[in-house]
């Protein structure tokens, strides 16, 4: 069992407080207010905890950046091809595990990521 950490505490509540799916170095940048002699190493070591004891998503894009999630409800994401945002997308799907499972594959889990353009970018686009 972890010992309670004060810094554990602080990267928690910044992934949680947000829902723009930050990178590690965002929520580095979030934590060092509280914490400003807070080691990078630490961010990461800490969100690769909590995306262990399954408290995190971790998302890889296509450009190989990483960004965490602390919405663990089985959903989707959107990445922008433009700026590099990653977006929840919660859509009816049908029980791909299911689906899997059927084929004889055993799956707990599955991640799908769309990948385009955002309103954002596509609306800069436009003007």
């Amino acid at each position: 069992m972890k010992r309670h950490s004060r810094q554990r505490d602080a990267v928690r509540n910044a992934l949680c407080s947000v829902k723009s799916h930050p990178t590690a170095t965002v929520v580095y940048d979030m934590v060092r207010a509280e914490f400003p002699n807070i080691s990078l190493a630490t961010v990461y070591r800490n969100l690769a905890e909590m995306h262990q004891s399954g408290d995190a998503l971790m998302l890889t894009t296509k450009s190989g950046a990483v960004h965490f999630d602390a919405d663990t409800s089985q959903h989707s994401h959107h990445c922008c091809l433009t700026c590099g945002g990653v977006s929840d997308v919660f859509i009816e799907l049908p029980n791909l595990c299911e689906i899997a499972n059927e084929t004889g594959c055993d799956a707990e889990y599955y991640s799908l990521m769309f990948y385009g353009e955002c309103d954002s970018c596509r609306s800069k686009v436009k003007n």
